[in-house]
């Protein structure tokens, strides 16, 4: 359980800031990675 749970969080980790830069335009001010 432990281990599927590290794994949803490192996949969280990759998939939000990669959803942000797609929705976000390049000069919103949100930084990228």
């Amino acid at each position: 359980m432990f281990s599927v749970w590290v794994l949803h969080s490192v996949e969280m980790h990759c998939f939000i800031p990669f959803l942000l830069e797609v929705a976000t335009p390049s000069g919103s001010g949100i930084p990228t990675r």
